[in-house]
């Protein structure tokens, strides 16, 4: 999958540290763009849990407008499942600041590793580019 920088995507480059006092999850309830997406990623402990353990990563976060857009456009499509699958997909291993991207393809290692969602031995990786 390509993804292109557009409007409507956040990028949120976050690396943790254990000694950084703030999480991912702190940092999206900052931004009021990117409400809706705060309120599907605590619709299960799951998915709240792994987004405020991860560190070294890159989060690839999509807007109240994208998120909008989808459900529209795919009504009944976002399961827990689903959402769990996207949300471990734009979660990046590494960081990769905005200097970091070019108009070469890059493949991402991405925390993607369910079997139903990738058919990619060791883990779905994530090809971005900047344009």
């Amino acid at each position: 999958m390509r993804l292109l920088r557009i409007q409507s995507l956040w990028w949120l480059l976050i690396i943790v540290s254990h000694g950084l006092a703030i999480t991912l999850l702190e940092v999206i309830g900052t931004y009021p763009q990117l409400s809706t997406l705060n309120t599907y990623i605590n619709v299960t402990s799951n998915i709240t849990s792994q987004l405020a353990s991860a560190n070294n990563f890159t989060f690839l976060a999509a807007s109240n407008q994208a998120i909008t857009s989808f459900t529209s456009n795919n009504p009944n499509v976002l399961t827990n499942d689903l959402l769990q699958a996207t949300l471990q997909y734009s979660l990046l291993k590494g960081g990769y600041p905005t200097l970091s991207f070019s108009n070469v393809s890059q493949f991402v290692p991405t925390n993607l590793v369910n079997a139903s969602y990738t058919n990619v031995t060791g883990g779905q990786v994530c090809d971005f580019f900047y344009l």
